[in-house]
C-alpha cells in the first residue's frame, strides 16, 4: 500500500481565527475492473448442488454451462458442442442434462430457430444486473410451471 493508498489528517490554521482545523482526507477508492467474464454463485444454490451428489459427468456438465451462461441467465448451446467441448460422447451430455431440468438447476427455454435454449435457475448462480435478478428468478418459475 502507497501513502496515497491512506487516510491522512492535515492541519489548517483558519484565516480568521488562528485556531488549527484538523481535516481528515481520504483517498479515493479505485473501482476494481476484472476482466473477462464472470457469474456470482449463491451459497445455498452452492451447497444444494454438494447436496445432491452430482456424479462427474453431470458435474462436468453443469460446470461448462456456467462457463458459458450468458445475462440474465441463458443458455444457447447445443449438446454435440458441449460433448466436443469436454470430450463426452453426446448421449452422456444428454442424460446430464437431463438429470440438471429433474433436479430443478436447469429449465428449458423457447427454441430460437432449430436450437433449444436453456435458463439456469438463479438460486444457483446469476449473470447479469442485480437490479434484475428477481425479474430472472419470476421467468424462471414461470418457465418451471408451464413446462
Amino acid at each position: 500500500m502507497s501513502s496515497l493508498d491512506k487516510d491522512i489528517f492535515i492541519e489548517v490554521p483558519d484565516e480568521k481565527t488562528g485556531e488549527i482545523q484538523q481535516y481528515l482526507l481520504t483517498p479515493t477508492k479505485q473501482k476494481k475492473v476484472y476482466k473477462g467474464d464472470w457469474v456470482m454463485m449463491f451459497q445455498e444454490g452452492l451447497t444444494h448442488v454438494a447436496k445432491l451428489n452430482l456424479k462427474g459427468e453431470t458435474l462436468r456438465v453443469y460446470m461448462i454451462l456456467l462457463a458459458k451462461l450468458d445475462y440474465e441467465n441463458w443458455l444457447r448451446i447445443r449438446q454435440k458442442d458441449i460433448a466436443k467441448e469436454l470430450n463426452m460422447n453426446p448421449p452422456h451430455v444428454s442424460r446430464a442434462i437431463k438429470e440438471l431440468f429433474e433436479h430443478g438447476i436447469l429449465v428449458k427455454g423457447p427454441k430460437v430457430g432449430a436450437s433449444n435454449t436453456y435458463r439456469l435457475d438463479p438460486s444457483f448462480a446469476f449473470r447479469g444486473r442485480d437490479k434484475n435478478l428477481e425479474q430472472v428468478r419470476k421467468e424462471v418459475k414461470h418457465l418451471k410451471i408451464i413446462k
